[in-house]
């Protein structure tokens, strides 16, 4: 394998370990909470980093239409979560946003997030 290989599968592996312990917010203190999370930043802009080509070619190539399907999938995937078999969307996550930018008092926050 490629060096530049072997450095995106480490990143990956770390990403995946990484949330898990942040993901066990209970069993960590604190402060470990917070190291895991600048972690989980910093290794999420290294890995959009080493992955940048995927975003061009995401706009090149043709749109077949089982390209279009896939591509509509994943991104339902990303904006419904499931209930009793039943798509609901994750408005929840999009009122976080709002919460947050209250608790700031950044009221432009909200206004750019609602315009």
């Amino acid at each position: 394998m490629k060096q530049k290989t072997i450095v995106k599968r480490v990143i990956d592996i770390a990403l995946t370990v990484t949330l898990l312990l942040l993901m066990a917010f209970q069993v960590t203190e604190q402060l470990a909470h917070e190291w895991l999370g600048i972690t989980m930043f910093v290794l999420t802009i290294v890995h959009q980093a080493l992955n940048r080509r995927f975003y061009a070619a995401v706009f090149r190539g043709k749109y077949d239409p089982l390209r279009i399907f896939q591509l509509l999938v994943n991104y339902g995937m990303d904006i419904f979560e499931y209930y009793d078999e039943l798509p609901v969307v994750k408005r929840e996550r999009l009122m976080d946003f709002r919460q947050i930018s209250l608790e700031l008092g950044q009221d432009i926050f909200t206004t750019s997030y609602l315009a």
